[in-house]
């Protein structure tokens, strides 16, 4: 078998699978020579994500940096509209978000059900993980909070307010009121509760 039949029969989508794997095993060798290749397509997408989404949700920034500076679309949405930031987001990665955000990721963007990367963070709710730390972070980088501006907020609890339903049995949030000191018109929605 040639070495172009290897590499075709290889790829799954648009992206060698090694390039997943490797990003996914945060093999940071292993991606410096799968991305040698001058063939490989750094945005290709294996079960609807590429690379960068996985590596992303996995916590790698040596590996998302490597990513990057080949040439991964920060804003590359998966299958569901989930970006590599709504990943990072979910998965409690708080370095990962920043550098994210650092690098130029749309903080506006929402998945096809219309949750942005703040929502997202928001509902997974950890503590533990460093929600709170990834919601302070997207505040701070502009990330609307404001439920009441949402479409039909009253049945689909937004921002902030996840994050103090998902940590209030878990003594944490009284950390979540600090969020906002001066932004105290955003917690209207408490009055709702």
């Amino acid at each position: 078998m040639s070495d172009d039949n290897i590499a075709t029969s290889e790829r799954v989508g648009d992206a060698p699978r090694a390039l997943v794997d490797a990003a996914n095993r945060g093999d940071v060798e292993d991606v410096r020579k799968v991305l040698a290749d001058s063939k490989t397509y750094v945005d290709g997408k294996i079960d609807g994500r590429t690379a960068l989404s996985y590596v992303a949700e996995a916590g790698n920034a040596e590996v998302v940096q490597l990513l990057l500076d080949r040439g991964a679309d920060i804003n590359e949405k998966d299958k569901y509209g989930r970006s590599p930031l709504s990943h990072a987001a979910q998965a409690g990665k708080a370095e990962i978000v920043q550098l994210l955000l650092d690098r130029g990721a749309d903080i506006t963007e929402k998945d096809n059900y219309g949750r942005s990367p703040l929502r997202i963070a928001a509902q997974a709710g950890k503590a533990e993980v460093g929600h709170i730390n990834i919601v302070t972070t997207l505040i701070d980088a502009g990330a609307d909070v404001d439920p009441m501006a949402k479409h039909r907020w009253y049945r689909y609890r937004d921002g902030i307010t996840h994050l103090v339903f998902n940590c209030s049995s878990r003594n944490v949030a009284s950390e979540n009121i600090h969020l906002l000191p001066d932004q105290l018109q955003q917690l209207h929605c408490f009055l709702e509760l």
